[in-house]
């Protein structure tokens, strides 16, 4: 419309600023620029009653200066439509710059910009998660808290970026500048102990120690977590007794300052279940940083999945896939209908993928989804630009996903393995029969492998008891499905 070319003319004839629907509301309509504010106002807050009589207005000064009803009409849905997203034109000039100069940055200094914003974001644990596995897309390493080397915020290292001390849950900005500072005044701390006396403990308290334990950042500290954890509360209360006696003029018998006040020396306790330690990683972190509770299915049930959340990025149309991980970021939801359905992350070794539960599904299998809940998923590949999801069709617990199995493969060592264990093997075969065939792969020390297929006397109804048996007798990984 040769009305619009000079007002859409520099947008290519997109409606992209708000100064662009007032012009139009004026130049088609004959609104005044009062006038035309008032419509932008009611389009941007939606305001239903105003805008049908705006709309009204401007088609009946449309056609008083010319313009077809039905063209008017097109033009008001179209100005109505950009309402939604559209910004006035100083507003999309700045952002515009903000974006190009942060893309600038991020092409050609990743790390910075990624330790950047997730110094912003570090006091929200979702977006925490979400951009180091951004950082994991752009093959940067996240770097554990480290009591002698991490500042207040993300940082950069040579070896990738290091995680903030203020990103640790129960520690905050007060408690992580506190320990920075004694580090820049004394050193690097060579023991708990040490630390503790450097530091205000009203503001580094316990629990602060305790979650800088469970996050991993006194590893050098100590021999393990667990003796760090125990070791807290005699450093904190010898500190304290050496901050006494300094204040009341008293030293050690022979006036050896802190040796009348040092903690007991550390007694080694054995480290936390992998189990454990990792959900301590989760609790205070966010994210599993040592491993993954994934890692022990991951061999196991690898050919049950036909995906990983990698190759899932890849699918370039839909279709269904099988996909096995951990449960995070877990959102119960309720549909317009009043319906309950769920959302949550699916985490595997190499990253992660949304899973969406419709009603129909959540009803049924709503008692499986808990947050850390390991799964086996089904359902179809949605694809969305550059991004995938999976819409589930049924999903199962890790624990019981030798079920889906259709064939057996038992590691046996061709060296070392005694008779009485190979008849072992055949008894625990023997003793759950089913219709699922069995493969031994013979692995030779050089590497070389020879797989036999077992007779049908030895087929077996797959379970996770049978795969707990025979990696007790072979030991862990010995057992795979497919």
């Amino acid at each position: 419309m040769p009305q619009l070319e000079g007002i859409l003319g520099v947008t290519y004839g997109v409606i992209v600023y708000q100064e662009q629907v007032m012009q139009i509301a004026s130049r088609l309509a004959g609104f005044t620029l009062g006038e035309a504010d008032i419509l932008r106002r009611a389009m941007g807050k939606k305001k239903k009653d105003v805008m049908a009589a705006q709309r009204e207005t401007f088609i009946k000064g449309c056609k008083e200066r010319g313009v077809g009803e039905k063209d008017a009409r097109r033009i008001f849905e179209l100005m109505e439509y950009f309402a939604g997203y559209g910004f006035n034109k100083a507003h999309s000039t700045a952002y515009a710059l903000i974006a190009y100069q942060t893309a600038w940055l991020k092409a050609h200094y990743p790390r910075h910009f990624m330790a950047s914003l997730l110094t912003t974001e570090k006091d929200n644990t979702d977006n925490i998660v979400k951009y180091i596995g951004e950082c994991r897309d752009l093959g940067i390493a996240v770097l554990p808290p480290h009591v002698n080397r991490s500042g207040v915020d993300f940082s950069v290292e040579e070896e990738g970026i290091r995680f903030g001390l203020g990103a640790v849950k129960n520690v905050g900005e007060g408690a992580a500048r506190a320990i920075v500072e004694a580090r820049g005044r004394v050193g690097p701390f060579g023991s708990l102990a040490g630390l503790c006396r450097e530091v205000d403990l009203r503001t580094v308290n316990k629990r602060t120690l305790e979650s800088l334990v469970k996050a991993g950042a006194l590893d050098r500290l100590g021999p393990s977590r667990t003796t760090l954890c125990a070791a807290v509360d005699p450093a904190i209360e010898a500190s304290q007794k050496a901050i006494r006696d300094r204040e009341s003029g008293q030293a050690g018998l022979f006036g050896g300052g802190h040796q009348a006040t040092e903690a007991p020396a550390l007694r080694p306790l054995p480290e936390w279940p992998e189990k454990e330690l990792l959900a301590y990683e989760k609790e205070t972190l966010g994210f599993y940083m040592a491993g993954h509770p994934f890692r022990e299915y991951a061999t196991r049930l690898g050919g049950l999945v036909t995906h990983t959340t990698i190759t899932l990025k890849e699918v370039q149309k839909p279709r269904k896939a099988t996909v096995a991980g951990i449960v995070s970021a877990l959102k119960r939801r309720k549909t317009r209908r009043g319906d309950m359905m769920a959302v949550f992350n699916l985490e595997d070794l190499e990253g992660a993928v949304e899973i969406v539960v419709f009603p129909d599904l959540y009803a049924r299998q709503k008692s499986l989804l808990e947050d850390e809940a390991a799964l086996l998923v089904t359902g179809n590949v949605e694809l969305a630009e550059d991004q995938r999801r999976l819409i589930a069709e049924t999903f199962l617990p890790l624990d019981r996903a030798e079920e889906r199995a259709k064939e057996i493969v038992i590691s046996i060592p061709s060296a070392g393995l005694e008779e009485s264990a190979v008849g072992r093997v055949r008894d625990l075969l023997r003793d759950r029969p089913g219709p699922c065939p069995v493969y031994l792969e013979v692995t030779q020390p050089s590497g070389f492998r020879a797989t036999l297929k077992a007779g049908n006397a030895l087929k077996v109804s797959p379970s996770r008891d049978l795969t707990v048996a025979l990696e007790d007798l072979l030991g862990k990984g010995t057992v795979r499905f497919r």
